[in-house]
C-alpha cells in the first residue's frame, strides 16, 4: 500500500524545465520553503541502469521515472491511468520504471524478479505485458492467500505469468527466476528508489523532481497539470 505526503523531497535540479516544475510545485504547496534537505548524492549509473521498462524518447527533455510494486493495491489502482497518459503523450515523455518491492508484501520481491526476467529475456512489451498479467492476478500472491504456499509453490505463480507474458517454456523460467543477475537487478533498483527518496508506491518523479501531488488516485487531469506546462516550455525552447 503507498502513502500520500504533503512534504516535498528534492531530487538534484537539472535544467529550466526542472526549475518550471519546482515553480508549479512551490505554487501548489508541495514544495517547503524552508529547511529544503540536501539533495541525495548522484549514483555511478544513470536512471535507465536501474529501470526495468524504459519507454519514449531520451531526447524529448521531460522524463517521468514511475516507482512500483506489482503487489501493490494502490500501484494497480494507477496503472490504468499512467497507461492512458503514456499513450496521450506517445514519445513526448520518456518513461523509466522502477521496482520497489515492499517489504511488507511477502511476495513482491519474487514478483519484482519475474518482471525483470520478463525484460530480459522477452523485450519491453513483454514485460509491460506481464505487469498487466500481475496486476490482473494480484490477489493471487497476495499475503492471505499465500500463507499456506511454499516458495517454489509461488515462484511456480510468477513462473506461470512470465511463461504468458514472453512465451518462454515453463522450466526456462524457473531457471532465470533463480539467477543471481536477476536478483541482482532487483535489489538495485530496489536500493535505487531508497537513495531517491521512495518509500511508498507508486511514486513519481518527473524530470528529477519528486512530485507528492501524483499518487495512486490521480487521474489523467492530474497527470496533464504537471506534464503539459514542461512540453510547452520545451516546445518554446527547441
Amino acid at each position: 500500500m503507498g502513502y500520500r505526503t504533503r512534504t516535498m523531497f528534492p531530487w538534484p535540479l537539472v535544467g529550466r524545465s526542472s526549475l518550471l516544475l519546482a515553480s508549479l510545485l512551490l505554487a501548489a504547496g508541495h514544495f517547503p520553503r524552508t529547511g529544503v534537505a540536501t539533495a541525495p548524492p548522484a549514483l555511478p549509473l544513470s536512471a535507465s541502469e536501474y529501470s526495468v521498462v524504459t519507454l519514449g524518447d531520451s531526447s524529448s527533455g521531460v522524463d517521468v521515472d514511475v516507482f512500483l510494486d506489482l503487489v501493490c493495491i494502490d500501484t494497480k489502482k494507477a496503472w490504468p491511468v499512467i497507461k492512458q497518459v503514456i499513450q496521450t503523450y506517445d514519445r513526448a515523455v520518456q518513461w523509466r520504471f522502477h521496482q520497489f518491492p515492499l517489504p511488507y508484501h511477502t511476495n513482491a520481491f519474487m514478483v519484482a524478479k519475474g518482471a525483470v526476467v520478463a525484460a530480459t529475456y522477452g523485450n519491453d512489451t513483454a514485460a509491460l505485458r506481464y505487469m498487466d498479467i500481475a496486476f490482473a492476478r494480484q490477489i493471487q500472491v497476495s499475503n492471505e492467500l499465500t500463507q499456506g504456499m511454499t516458495y517454489k509453490a509461488v515462484e511456480g505463480v510468477v513462473a506461470a505469468w512470465v511463461q504468458e507474458a514472453t512465451g518462454l517454456e515453463r522450466e526456462v523460467v524457473r531457471r532465470k527466476l533463480q539467477e543471481g543477475g536477476v536478483e541482482e537487478a532487483v535489489r538495485f533498483s530496489f536500493k535505487y528508489a531508497t537513495i531517491r527518496s521512495i518509500f511508498g508506491t507508486p511514486m513519481f518523479v518527473i524530470n528529477q523532481m519528486l512530485v507528492p501531488g501524483l499518487d495512486g488516485g490521480s487521474d489523467v487531469m492530474d497527470w496533464e497539470e504537471y506534464l503539459a506546462p514542461l512540453l510547452t516550455q520545451m516546445a518554446r525552447e527547441s
